[in-house]
């Protein structure tokens, strides 16, 4: 027995009355700051991870993007699409949570990686991740900026203010310590999830002909203009832009390193991801393709949130007013989004830095736990992509930037697969029985099979693509060539990464037997601590209720 376990255990022994419990309480104090990761504060509340990880990712890939996925897949396209997608994430949410759960560190799934599979994977892993969310935060302010001019018709508001105004916005999101960040998102994601359950209802209703302008619709846009567009290519296509609407939900790995309780808070928070997927995102892609058509002209004209599915719904059934409405509250989403990928690409450098597969000064903190490099070189990098946009030369540089990003989230969920394939691999070898952690993954290791496979057939789909575009035939060579580099460019991107660290560092695939699973093991000490702590304070009170009350 540990020399610590036999500290906690003489604590406990020694609990016997209210004088004799504040022992215990310290003990468990001790060994919480013991758990403290690398300079973090662990001030996110279980009630706000809860808020955060239910209203992750949901943003211009939900409002506008589910339009694209119908444009290009048409009904079928778009469904299938967002189903299977809700199986794979729903997947990486479950792996991802196990191994969290059990070892609640700072750096979530690019930590992982580097416990259980391969320093060389967690360097891929972890730039391309970093850089992931550079992009996002850039294409969120493109996004924000679409959005205004729903209102700005005229355009008295140049590009460059607007991302100025953007730019304040989230610098305010991301100075305030950790604590200030949780009930900022939780608000946020409480105001989106509640806009998203009143936009479900709505479309509900108009379907079933509730709306002024339509009587009862049904499958009737199945039919004409039919079910499916562009054949395999939408598909793919739609497959595509599914990911990136899901994107997002890493977020219960990466702050773990900030959540307090972690072992009771991260299974909740988990486990209602489900419904989440099923009645948010494969309900609404049903419901859209059922209150709009894939050849309707401002769908396919459109830019912006004018392109947005719901949009279109509510203007084609009569609403005048919700539309309005609605565009403030995407417009919501695209700030909170912005903050989420100041916050994640931060900590993802932090992470990397943690790990010295980056500069070491990229992790450095101050009082309030805040790694402001960090924070400086997402935020700085996502307004100079942000900023070309302003011209037409640097839309086409930013465009490159967004290709390197295409299936970045996808190389992501196949690295969360695969280190949970060794985690477990690891629990086997050290005999820890996996039905004892907070939270596993029922079906292992068919769901992990299963994903991956999914995932391979898409990068084939995506190969095809690139290879031939929608309307290949009408382009030239170059312009075919550049296609598929843009289709196809962050592949080759991550393999390159994986490659130049593990060529230079000679790393090796971490052996089962040789993982650390120590930091666990201090949480159950805590985990332990507390169920004593609970029962004692029960027994108190039982006694003070029952004889001195």
């Amino acid at each position: 027995m540990s020399e610590s376990k036999v500290r906690s255990t003489e604590v406990v022994d020694e609990v016997t009355s209210v004088e004799d419990f504040e022992p215990l309480v310290q003990t468990i104090r001790k060994l919480e700051e013991s758990v403290e990761d690398v300079g973090y504060k662990r001030q996110i509340t279980g009630r706000q991870v809860l808020m955060i990880t239910f209203g992750a990712g949901i943003g211009t890939g939900f409002w506008v993007g589910m339009g694209s996925a119908l444009r290009q897949g048409g009904p079928f396209g778009i469904v299938f699409a967002y189903t299977i997608n809700a199986y794979i994430v729903y997947v990486m949410f479950i792996q991802t949570g196990e191994m969290t759960a059990y070892q609640p560190i700072h750096g979530g799934f690019i930590n992982q990686a580097d416990m259980y599979l391969d320093k060389a994977i967690c360097f891929a892993q972890g730039i391309n991740f970093a850089f992931n969310w550079m992009v996002v935060l850039a294409a969120e302010l493109t996004a924000g900026i679409s959005i205004l001019r729903y209102w700005d018709t005229n355009g008295r508001v140049t590009t460059a203010e607007y991302i100025a105004i953007f730019a304040a916005i989230y610098i305010a999101g991301n100075v305030w310590p950790i604590r200030a960040y949780g009930y900022i998102e939780y608000v946020q994601s409480f105001i989106k999830i509640v806009a998203m359950a009143g936009i479900t209802l709505f479309m509900f209703i108009g379907t079933c002909g509730g709306l002024p302008n339509t009587g009862p619709i049904g499958y009737k846009f199945w039919k004409n203009p039919g079910w499916i567009r562009n054949g395999i290519q939408g598909i793919v296509l739609a497959f595509s832009q599914s990911g990136f609407s899901f994107g997002g939900g890493e977020h219960i790995a990466i702050v773990a390193g900030e959540v307090k309780n972690p072992r009771t808070f991260i299974p909740r928070c988990t486990q209602p991801i489900f419904w989440r997927l099923c009645v948010f995102f494969i309900g609404n892609a049903w419901l859209i393709t059922m209150n709009v058509p894939y050849d309707d002209e401002t769908l396919n004209n459109a830019s912006g949130s004018l392109a947005s599915p719901y949009i279109i719904a509510m203007k084609r059934g009569g609403v005048k007013i919700l539309p309005d409405i609605l565009n403030a509250l995407i417009l919501l989403s695209v700030i909170s989004c912005g903050n989420s990928s100041v916050y994640i690409g931060s900590r993802s450098l932090v992470a990397c830095a943690d790990l010295k597969v980056i500069h070491p000064v990229f992790g450095k903190k101050d009082s309030k736990g805040r790694p402001v490099l960090s924070l400086l070189t997402v935020f700085v990098i996502g307004l100079a992509l942000a900023f070309l946009n302003c011209s037409k030369t640097g839309e086409q540089v930013y465009n490159w930037f967004n290709s390197l990003c295409a299936l970045n989230g996808y190389f992501t969920w196949l690295c969360i697969y695969w280190s949970h394939y060794r985690f477990r691999a690891g629990l086997k070898a050290q005999g820890i029985n996996y039905k004892t952690l907070p939270l596993y993954d029922r079906f292992f290791p068919w769901t992990t099979y299963t994903a991956t496979f999914i995932i391979f057939v898409l990068f084939i789909g995506q190969f095809y693509i690139g290879l031939y575009p929608l309307g290949g035939s009408t382009m030239s060579a170059a312009a075919r060539a550049e296609n598929f580099f843009l289709t196809y460019l962050c592949v080759p991107l991550f393999g390159l990464c994986w490659l130049y660290y593990k060529l230079r560092y000679k790393t090796k695939l971490v052996r089962p037997e040789d993982m650390n699973f120590s930091y666990a093991k201090k949480w159950d000490e805590i985990e332990e601590l507390r169920a004593t702590e609970k029962k004692q304070t029960s027994k108190i009170g039982v006694f003070i209720e029952k004889y001195l009350a």
